[in-house]
């Protein structure tokens, strides 16, 4: 006995499979997806360059300020504004150090601000810490910056090693800042008429300031310091202090040591200096 025979799928049943298999491949590359997109993907290119600069530039200076509002303090009159100037940035003496870490090559200048203490006449002075100066006076406004930055640096004294005068000096302030120093307090270990070898470069940046007021100190005199005056200012030492003009004040501190050895000797430098440099003969006014 024979079976029914098996019928072959017609043309549409075969259409209908094929566009159930091949429709979702279709949508699937044609519709975006949590991969991405659909769109050809080209391969990554340099940035577009950059456009070049005008062969004129542009003037800042000819552009107009920006409208500021005007401080209360500009309301004052201009010799009060300086009195205040003068109290609040002067009279204070700022320190200037090297710090150096030894992880690293590079070295930071630290400052920190003292006051002469009061002592009695002959005694030597004595630094005392002192307020910080008030910066925010010169962040107020740009006209009150202009008119109190001179009396920073034309009423501040500046406190400097020897050894590291050059390096923080040009870190610290900068060499146009160097016009503007009248007041220094330079430091060193030992007072050596004839040494150390910096002495040319020192006096030679002194030269730049327009000093007023100058004072060395030193821990203790060498045994070339113990000479007659006169062969001690014709030194390199002797020689650029006399050298300064403008000066109205003069003064060498001796740490420590026996004054007895050489009682002569600080009075009749610290004599000649002002006779020379400063033009002072009152004794009374030479020894403050």
């Amino acid at each position: 006995m024979t079976g029914p025979m098996r019928q072959t799928p017609g043309p549409t049943k075969i259409f209908g499979f094929f566009v159930l298999l091949v429709c979702p491949c279709i949508l699937c590359f044609l519709t975006p997806s949590r991969f991405g997109t659909s769109e050809r993907r080209h391969t990554p290119r340099d940035p577009p360059l950059k456009p070049l600069r005008p062969k004129k530039p542009t003037k800042i200076r000819h552009r107009r300020l920006p409208a500021q509002p005007q401080s209360h303090l500009m309301s004052l009159p201009l010799e009060l504004r300086q009195c205040i100037y003068a109290h609040a940035l002067g009279g204070r003496v700022v320190d200037l150090t090297r710090h150096t870490w030894w992880l690293e090559k590079r070295y930071t200048v630290r400052s920190s601000c003292l006051e002469f203490d009061d002592v009695p006449p002959g005694d030597l002075p004595l630094l005392t810490l002192a307020p910080p100066i008030p910066t925010a006076l010169l962040r107020s406004c740009r006209q009150i910056y202009f008119e109190a930055i001179p009396a920073l640096y034309t009423l501040t004294t500046l406190r400097l090693q020897l050894s590291e005068f050059d390096e923080v000096l040009g870190a610290a302030l900068g060499r146009h800042r160097i016009p503007d120093i009248r007041r220094l307090y330079l430091c060193h270990r030992y007072f050596s008429p004839s040494g150390p070898p910096q002495w040319d470069a020192v006096f030679a940046a002194l030269c730049e300031m327009r000093l007023e007021r100058l004072v060395f100190e030193f821990d203790m005199l060498s045994d070339d310091a113990e000479r007659e005056t006169g062969d001690v200012l014709a030194t390199a030492w002797g020689r650029g202090v006399c050298g300064l003009r403008g000066l109205r004040w003069f003064d060498l501190v001796v740490r420590y040591g026996d004054p007895c050895a050489h009682p002569h000797l600080k009075r009749d430098l610290v004599r000649r200096v002002r006779e020379v440099a400063i033009g002072t003969h009152n004794e009374a006014e030479e020894l403050g």
